[in-house]
């Protein structure tokens, strides 16, 4: 047939299909048609302090913060963090909202922005809602400039009464990987 997996040499694995070399493994990397870039550099952090906010104007989120300085333009920026701990409380019997916001340029724009939403479906029988739940926020650009960067998350609440990160002695994590194109 026209497709296997060989090992040519010592410390050597290849893979091919259709009788072509697709990748190759071996004690120096990975290499290959269609094999993805080389991560050039990791940062990361872990953000254990808690924080809330009432406002309905975005505010920096403390801590959440993370700097890079790119070593190529044209190489991908990959940003994640997981946020544990998140709630939004309300006692008004109406729909609440919070969002959380990523920048890499002050706050001037918004590479993201993910909303958290309760909705009042009526009635108003509650005494209070409460959401808590973990996600991930992801973001991925080209680097555009080998200049140093900050991504810093903001938070707002624009229906509701507390929004709150890291609750109950939760903790996040942010990471950003440069990538090799």
């Amino acid at each position: 047939t026209n497709t296997g997996i060989s090992f040519p040499s010592a410390d050597t694995i290849k893979f091919s299909t259709n009788g072509v070399e697709r990748m190759q493994i071996t004690n120096s990397g990975v290499s290959g048609t269609g094999v993805g870039g080389k991560i050039k550099q990791v940062v990361y952090k872990n953000v254990t302090n808690a924080l809330t906010t009432t406002s309905s104007s975005y505010a920096d989120m403390t801590n959440f913060s993370l700097a890079i300085t790119p070593t190529s333009s044209s190489n991908i920026l990959y940003f994640d963090t997981v946020f544990s701990g998140c709630k939004l409380y309300d006692t008004s019997g109406s729909d609440h909202r919070a969002y959380i916001a990523l920048t890499d340029d002050g706050a001037s724009s918004y590479l993201k922005e993910e909303q958290f939403r309760i909705f009042e479906y009526g009635g108003g029988y509650h005494l209070g809602l409460f959401l808590m739940k973990t996600f991930s926020y992801t973001h991925i650009k080209t680097a555009g400039s080998t200049s140093a960067r900050t991504y810093q998350m903001r938070f707002k609440l624009t229906a509701g009464e507390q929004f709150e990160v890291n609750a109950v002695s939760q903790a996040s994590t942010m990471v950003i990987w440069e990538i090799e194109v």
